[in-house]
């Protein structure tokens, strides 16, 4: 462990979800995204740990102007970002974070988290039994964000099941496609996915305006399209 060496961490999905604290964890920057919490798009914060300063590697990096630039040029945002402001966005992301602190305080995310469980529940009763050993819940059971239902129809491709859905319900996949080549996410083949799973991946997330009843009509369009697939694919053997 060195503590001169500067640590970041992306906390945009987390923020709003669970308590971020980076002075208790030690964390020197962590960047915020303000769509992720109901802020306009565009939109974005970086939180800078005041302690900083007493680090070797910034006083080497700064030298006498004891100044951290992220970019070069203008002075705005007190050296480190140069360019104009967006107030409007700014006091926009602001609002939202009231809002998010109020959400965390009157535990929202019990809210959140039953609804990502019930949507697994009802997709997992919507699909006939016989499929559902091709089906797996990715990431800890209960250790992970609350909002967030990541599950792989194994044997499929996402872009299968996307296609049937896409009017209805608006997910992720768990492939990336770069210059025209589909591949496996990173992120999956880290947490041990076979591609034979991973290509069939979809990442489903909960939001504030999320309602039961959105739940319960989602399960039913996902389940309905991951059966008939199965059904076609397998009757063919």
């Amino acid at each position: 462990y060195n503590e001169n060496i500067l640590f970041h961490s992306d906390t945009s999905q987390s923020i709003g979800k669970i308590p971020v604290n980076p002075q208790q964890w030690d964390i020197d920057f962590i960047t915020i995204a303000g769509h992720k919490i109901y802020a306009p798009k565009g939109i974005g914060a970086m939180y800078i740990n005041p302690e900083i300063k007493k680090k070797d590697c910034f006083n080497e990096y700064s030298g006498d102007s004891q100044e951290y630039n992220l970019l070069f040029g203008a002075k705005q945002e007190f050296g480190y970002r140069p360019g104009t402001e967006n107030i409007a966005y700014c006091v926009g992301l602001g609002r939202a974070a009231e809002q998010s602190i109020t959400a965390l305080k009157f535990d929202h995310m019990a809210t959140i988290r039953y609804l990502r469980d019930l949507l697994y529940e009802e997709i997992m009763s919507n699909i006939p039994h016989k499929y559902h050993n091709k089906i797996r819940l990715n990431g800890h059971p209960y250790i992970k964000l609350p909002n967030t239902l990541s599950i792989s129809f194994g044997f499929l491709k996402n872009i299968q099941i996307t296609k049937k859905i896409f009017k209805y319900v608006a997910c992720s996949t768990g492939a990336a496609c770069h210059s025209g080549d589909v591949k496996l996410s990173y992120v999956l083949e880290a947490c041990g996915v076979s591609i034979n799973y991973g290509m069939g991946t979809l990442r489903l997330s909960i939001g504030r305006y999320t309602t039961e009843k959105d739940i319960m009509l989602a399960a039913k369009i996902i389940a309905s399209a991951v059966t008939e697939l199965y059904s076609k694919q397998f009757s063919k053997l």
